[in-house]
């Protein structure tokens, strides 16, 4: 599977004083995707890591705390609760059109995301077959064999797309060489 990496050209820094930049609450998915999102909805999704969105305020204005499912309820994250089929405890299967929907809203910061035909059902064996793979190379591989497109956001300062469709990566690259706010993309 052959893949890009590109990053923001202008980092946020957490203060003035900060060595550092640090990614608060940015979402470059959207601009970074939007392309593929048509390409992105005929799959079903296993988002490992516990992604993190920024949804609009108005989902939580007239919202409430459900006691018994823990969480905070509204039509709107109503419905997106319906487009995940499971969870486990540290990843989730999303339905067919969750990426395109959804990650709009998704803040930049560690992410894995692997796209699996929409028949897909076993993320328990998904997530355990994963990790029982020692070495990176061989999940590399595995995975390569399983999820058609995989999508990584390293700590919010770059991320990593790779596809087993060449056009996929032509279309993501001339998209971002036409971005000025990225770096990259370079090749994987």
């Amino acid at each position: 599977m052959n893949g890009l990496r590109f990053m923001p050209k202008t980092p946020i820094f957490d203060s003035e004083d900060s060595p550092l930049p640090r990614v608060i609450n940015r979402n470059d998915f959207h601009a970074i995707f939007s392309e593929l999102y048509p390409v992105f909805n005929n799959y079903r999704w296993v988002i490992q890591g516990t992604p993190i969105f920024n949804f609009p305020d108005q989902w939580y204005k007239n919202s409430w705390y459900d006691e018994e499912s823990d969480m905070e309820r509204s039509p709107q994250l109503d419905e997106y609760e319906s487009c995940i089929i499971s969870r486990t405890d540290d990843a989730l299967l999303a339905d067919v059109g969750y990426v395109s929907r959804y990650f709009k809203y998704l803040v930049d910061d560690w992410i894995d995301a692997f796209a699996l035909p929409p028949s897909f059902t076993d993320i328990d064996g998904f997530i355990k077959s994963y990790w029982q793979l020692k070495h990176a190379k061989d999940r590399n591989r595995w995975v390569g064999e399983m999820a058609d497109i995989c999508i990584f956001n390293i700590d919010g300062m770059f991320w990593e797309f790779y596809s087993k469709n060449a056009q996929h990566l032509l279309t993501l690259q001339e998209h971002i060489n036409k971005d000025p706010g990225f770096e990259g993309p370079i090749q994987t």
